[in-house]
């Protein structure tokens, strides 16, 4: 698709002059899909795991892209602005110099985020970025001069190297940490949201990118694609 890139854009690209930033949102249910932890938290049963998982995606992103691109660690010619974005009601929060914000129930964060942008003309879009693994949310957004990397890019060039630094974010989850959701909201948030989040963890884990590990369960992923094989195999040649 034209509007992806593979690669965080130059500063030509983003029509950057002094201090230019790239402004980064991330489709934080997509990009869960691509993190095994995350995952497994996702398919808990027991209350806060899905807190649990955007905690540990908000500390990856923090840890691993933000802090380092803020302290020259990736050597890229601007600064960044990251807002990891969840469908859903929730409270905003700030973890380090990361923006984690909610949709509100009433509107998904693909409506959200092409709405936002369509506000602007193309040049002013000329600098954001979305990741993102959805291609009708992609399509949208070029169309009206928003670039767009896909989740599993994403990942795998900032977020999949060694976690040890973000081992801690269970700890978080279980202290109250850095966000607390109460049972009520969460019910809710199950209940309201679960196509969705359904729809964007597969199409991260179906980048490539977001192979399920051996210690995750396997009898959670593929269920509906497998199983018919066997049945139309006997049936061939067998008059």
């Amino acid at each position: 698709c034209a509007a992806r890139v593979d690669f965080l854009p130059s500063k030509q690209e983003i029509g950057g002059q002094g201090d230019a930033a790239l402004i980064v949102y991330v489709d934080g249910y997509n990009i869960i899909g691509c993190d095994a932890i995350c995952r497994r938290a996702m398919r808990g049963k027991h209350g806060g795991c899905m807190s649990s998982a955007r905690q540990r995606m908000a500390k990856l992103i923090e840890r691993k892209f933000v802090r380092k691109a803020l302290s020259q660690q990736l050597s890229l010619p601007y600064g960044v602005v990251v807002h990891l974005c969840f469908d859903g009601d929730g409270a905003d929060y700030k973890c380090g110099a990361l923006q984690v914000s909610f949709s509100s129930k009433q509107q998904i964060v693909d409506d959200k985020l092409v709405a936002m942008f369509a506000q602007n003309g193309k040049a002013q879009n000329a600098n954001r970025l979305v990741v993102t693994s959805d291609k009708a949310l992609t399509l949208r957004l070029y169309d009206v001069g928003v670039k767009v990397m896909k989740s599993g890019v994403f990942y795998q060039l900032f977020l999949a190297q060694d976690d040890e630094d973000v081992d801690d974010v269970d700890d978080d989850a279980k202290n109250g940490g850095m966000e607390v959701d109460g049972d009520d909201d969460q019910k809710r948030e199950e209940d309201e949201f679960v196509m969705v989040m359904a729809k964007k963890l597969a199409q991260a884990t179906n980048d490539g990118n977001g192979e399920d590990t051996p210690d995750e369960d396997e009898d959670d992923t593929n269920d509906e694609s497998e199983g018919d094989d066997d049945d139309e195999d006997e049936d061939d040649g067998t008059d």
